[in-house]
């Protein structure tokens, strides 16, 4: 890895971290320079703005993700293993996923932009499973309350949300999709 991409990854760690400790509104792109240990003129070489270094860091972890889901799909997974490993993934990027979904969304068109985006691309592995739309709405509105409800708001444990993941798609009879 370059000293370039070392740079720039530990800017976004950094960034990751500060977003997910003071949220975005409070971040100020002198506190992510300061975590990561580099001179303020650093950032801009790799971002614009601070919106613009959250947005990559959705666009990356987005990325992954997708790529993830799309490797279980072609290994035959079944819809309810990727659910549950998406609802890991906002388990272990849970901070940034509040950031996401309270703050930046009312910052904007461009993060609006980005969740609709991301929203096609769930709807899109969804319907490789599910014939309807109307069940996969079900499905993406359970996923999403599940999220925003139980694991940001109350903070559920892991399993206890896995669970009532399990029970949900037995009651849809989606437990062999």
């Amino acid at each position: 890895m370059s000293q370039s991409e070392t740079t720039k990854n530990k800017l976004i760690e950094s960034a990751i971290k500060i977003f997910a400790q003071k949220g975005y509104w409070k971040t100020k792109v002198s506190d992510i320079v300061k975590d990561a240990g580099h001179a303020q003129g650093t950032f801009y070489l790799y971002f614009k703005n601070k919106q613009d270094c959250l947005k990559k860091i959705l666009l990356i972890l987005h990325e992954e993700t997708i790529n993830k889901i799309n490797f279980m799909v072609q290994e035959n997974k079944s819809l309810l293993e990727i659910v549950i490993f998406f609802i890991n993934r906002v388990f272990e990027f849970k901070e940034i996923t509040k950031v996401f979904l309270f703050e930046a969304l009312s910052s904007g068109d461009e993060f609006k932009i980005l969740y609709f985006e991301f929203k096609k691309n769930f709807r899109n592995i969804f319907t490789k499973f599910i014939n309807s739309t109307e069940l996969i709405t079900i499905v993406m509105g359970v996923v999403r309350e599940i999220i925003e409800h139980d694991i940001l708001y109350e903070q559920k444990a892991k399993n206890e949300v896995i669970e009532k993941i399990d029970k949900i798609f037995k009651i849809l009879n989606l437990k062999e999709v």
